[in-house]
């Protein structure tokens, strides 16, 4: 093994490890201050939409936790050694499955949050993946650009889902709103979960899909749209086209491969 080899797991690991234990720090901080900072949306003042982002973060945090001690309590044990900790396929699964029921979590708006700690979380999961892409380049030339590209599509396609929100529409439409958010969270961070899980067990390149492409659009622009008389979600916005541009751009690099191919056979 390596000095490089075990300094990329070491990262990879850490990023896992930060990731999780910021992120669940963040979301326990939300449900306890909430009730008294939490305004509008504490369990004591709040209505509908405070009681079902309490539930759905609790059992998000609950469940999260159950499956992630196992891995969390291995990896600590050789974070700090010079051993390093087995990364196979089954291992990864074991790994994102907890962090990705977590994400749920993080993807409801609770009446106090910890924005800048939420990000601090998922900066650590983007460096797990820039240490895999690393790694990939190093020893890959040819897997190099492919890694590359699914490292920035994996940050993008996660940042165009939006964030659950309260409204303040009246029926039916806050019905509406309240529907396309809930099924875009509960399908396209499973998505992504899957995107992640291929990009690490693939060697650092994920698989390009139209079909995720396609929800994502789909179900991002559904909920922005209900909310555009409210409130335009910039950000998501601004991530599903990025998202959409990466996707093109890919594919205008892998026909453009394709065609070199076919000249330097036809010389050939």
């Amino acid at each position: 093994m390596s000095k490089r080899e075990i300094i990329i797991n070491k990262i990879i690991c850490g990023g896992f490890l930060a990731y999780f234990i910021i992120l669940v720090l963040e979301r326990i901080f939300a449900l306890i201050f909430s009730i008294f900072k939490g305004g509008e949306f504490s369990l004591i003042d709040g209505g509908f939409y405070a009681i079902s982002t309490y539930i759905f973060t609790l059992l998000s945090v609950a469940a999260a936790l159950v499956f992630f001690i196992k891995p969390a309590i291995d990896m600590f044990k050789v974070i700090f050694t010079k051993n390093i900790y087995s990364l196979d396929e089954k291992q990864y699964f074991r790994i994102i499955l907890p962090m990705i029921i977590l994400l749920f979590s993080g993807m409801t708006h609770t009446g106090f949050t910890i924005p800048y700690l939420q990000f601090l979380a998922y900066a650590h999961l983007i460096a797990s993946m820039i240490a895999k892409t690393v790694d990939v380049c190093l020893t890959n030339k040819e897997k190099r650009l492919d890694t590359i590209i699914s490292v920035v599509y994996l940050t993008l396609f996660s940042m165009a889902i939006p964030v659950i929100y309260p409204t303040w529409s009246a029926a039916p439409l806050n019905v509406f709103i309240y529907l396309a958010e809930y099924s875009t969270v509960l399908l396209l961070v499973p998505t992504f979960g899957l995107m992640l899980l291929y990009f690490f067990k693939n060697d650092g390149v994920s698989k390009f899909h139209v079909l995720p492409l396609i929800a994502m659009v789909i179900l991002s622009s559904l909920t922005i749209g209900l909310r555009w008389v409210e409130e335009i979600n910039i950000f998501a916005f601004i991530f599903v086209i990025l998202t959409v541009i990466c996707f093109i751009v890919r594919y205008i690099i892998i026909a453009s491969r394709k065609d070199k191919k076919v000249d330097d056979n036809s010389k050939n």
